[in-house]
């Protein structure tokens, strides 16, 4: 048998190929650093309606995004948001996040369905948001902080309703600190 024709000898290439690449995946394979990353937050903004005045939105929104290994890597996981537009009606979404690579200012956009209740009516419908603020990788925990303004749009089928949000989404974390102060300093 020839050199050149070595690799081509009935069983022996991928017995060799298979070796290989085990020996390469146990050499050069380090351990993955992906670790999901949560987020929970309010934000507090402003609902606008065509032929309405704008009016206080809040909402609560929570996501995991997955496949994070740093700052810029991209994540993508679950989202879900309750909300509210003037206290009149209560909006429940759900859909994906994902994060793009760009540091240090994070963007994520949002797809998500909706549900909408407003007087005892449910109505579907769809909504999208994209965040751009600071939400670092935090490389010793899941969860990951964010600060940052918050855009979109939802679309509400039944009741033909179109809003158009923007709100500041200012992280859980930041809310909770005075109660966690509170509870390990005065009560222990």
């Amino acid at each position: 048998m020839t050199r050149a024709n070595w690799p081509l000898r009935k069983g022996c290439a991928p017995r060799a190929y298979v070796l290989l690449s085990v020996w390469g995946c146990v050499t050069f394979s380090g351990e993955a650093a992906a670790a999901p990353q949560v987020n929970v937050g309010v934000a507090p903004g402003i609902d606008w309606r065509p032929a309405t005045k704008v009016a206080f939105d809040g909402s609560v929104a929570a996501d995991v995004l997955f496949g994070r290994s740093g700052d810029a890597t991209f994540g993508l996981g679950p989202r879900l948001e309750l909300g509210t537009r003037a206290f009149d009606d209560l909006r429940l979404g759900g859909g994906l996040s994902l994060q793009l690579p760009t540091d240090p200012i994070a963007v994520v956009g949002s797809v998500q369905g909706l549900l909408q209740s407003n007087g005892g009516e449910f109505h579907p419908g769809v909504g999208a948001r994209c965040f751009v603020g600071l939400r670092p990788y935090n490389h010793y925990g899941v969860y990951s902080a964010a600060l940052g303004l918050s855009v979109g749009a939802d679309h509400v089928f039944g009741a033909d309703l179109t809003s158009v949000v923007a709100a500041i989404h200012v992280d859980g974390m930041w809310l909770a600190l005075p109660f966690i102060f509170l509870l390990d300093n005065v009560v222990h």
